[in-house]
């Protein structure tokens, strides 16, 4: 599994904290998630689409919005948008997923060579994916744009602010499922849970 972390794209100025989002314009992604986020954060959402998103920054119709450093880079966000926080808000995990019907079928061995080669895919797909972030960082500077690294004391101050969102989403439905990923993000250790699967409520 890699991640994508968020951070924030605005053209104004540069983002310390939630406070300096209050009463902004911020286009999220159409999601009760990243709607409650930018609520949370004392900012107005905007669900324009992201096709559109390089001109509601420049017309601004929006105050700021959310990408990963890669992204910014490849849409030229940094031409209407210089100042690029990254406060880590969010994180867009890819997840190499298989059924356990499907794992059901294979046998002992094979299923050994599977798990080792999907272990080594996901170590390959964070250097790479590393190695864009960093390429991608020292060719924004070329283009002025100002990255914006957070203090751990800013960093909490986004978490805290952003924490509350996890235990109120879907009315607490995932609570277990939140608490189980966040010890594992704290590297606790957990007992086993082998076999169990989580079904997601209906849409």
């Amino acid at each position: 599994m890699t991640e994508e972390a968020a951070a924030f794209t605005v053209p104004g100025g540069e983002i310390h904290s939630p406070g300096d989002l209050e009463g902004l314009d911020v286009r999220v992604q159409q999601s009760e998630t990243a709607l409650s986020m930018a609520r949370a954060l004392g900012a107005r959402p905007v669900t324009a689409d992201y096709s559109e998103l390089y001109r509601t920054l420049q017309s601004k119709e929006a105050d700021a919005a959310e990408n990963s450093i890669v992204n910014y880079y490849a849409q030229a966000f940094y031409e209407v948008a210089p100042y690029f926080t990254e406060d880590n808000h969010t994180r867009s995990a890819d997840v190499l997923v298989m059924s356990l019907e499907s794992r059901k079928k294979l046998s002992e061995g094979d299923l050994l060579i599977l798990d080792k080669t999907a272990e080594e895919s996901c170590e390959y797909q964070r250097k790479l994916w590393a190695e864009e972030e960093a390429a991608v960082r020292e060719a924004l500077l070329q283009k002025n744009a100002v990255i914006t690294h957070l203090t751990d004391s800013e960093y909490e101050a986004f978490r805290q602010v952003c924490e509350q969102i996890w235990y109120s989403y879907r009315d607490g439905r995932y609570i277990d499922l939140i608490d189980r990923i966040v010890a594992v993000g704290y590297l606790q250790k957990l007992p086993e849970q082998e076999g169990e699967i989580y079904e997601s409520g209906s849409e």
